[in-house]
């Protein structure tokens, strides 16, 4: 779900040249990554946490490229 995501917002903000877009980009992810837990709930953190960072890390990398 989450590399659809990641195309769509590319897709949206086609506008943007490639290395704008990547350092954008990959500074909004580095935001999430380095909170302490990126969803606010309880239930969140326990279902999707280790995913939502494992996708962060993954679209980092890709852009780090």
């Amino acid at each position: 779900m989450f590399d659809p995501y990641e195309a769509d917002v590319r897709a949206e903000y086609a506008f943007v040249p490639d290395e704008p877009f990547r350092a954008g980009r990959l500074r909004l992810l580095k935001s999430f990554a380095e909170r302490e837990t990126i969803y606010s709930t309880e239930a969140g953190q326990k279902r999707s946490d280790e995913q939502a960072r494992a996708n962060l890390a993954r679209s980092m990398a890709q852009l780090s490229m």
